[in-house]
């Protein structure tokens, strides 16, 4: 299913890894890990992406794997903007956003403003 980017906070991933990982920190590693494989600048293929996440995460999580990789754009360009430090790094997603090549990154930059 697609998210709605209001569906998405800054912590959205370390929400949704909680579920499988007890420790607060090793959580917060993995989310991190996570959001740097669904980023959208390197140009890396769904492909790559989804190979890299199954590494990361495991075949029993994917689940959650397939809605990372159906909302990856949304996903990114959200925790990304939410936790932006200054406006030249939240600049520099939006502008990756809206040069999205499948389009989705400009619709949540759209659905967020």
């Amino acid at each position: 299913r697609i998210l709605s980017v209001h569906e998405i906070d800054a912590h959205y991933l370390q929400r949704r890894l909680a579920a499988t990982l007890d420790d607060a920190d090793e959580c917060a590693k993995v989310a991190d890990q996570v959001l740097s494989v669904l980023d959208i600048r390197p140009g890396t293929s769904i492909r790559e992406c989804e190979n890299q996440l199954l590494v990361l995460l495991g075949f029993e999580r994917f689940d959650l794997i397939k809605t990372l990789l159906a909302n990856r754009a949304r996903i990114w360009g959200c925790v990304s903007i939410k936790r932006a430090v200054d406006e030249s790094t939240r600049d520099s997603v939006e502008k990756a956003l809206m040069e999205d090549e499948s389009g989705e990154g400009g619709k949540a930059l759209n659905e967020l403003r």
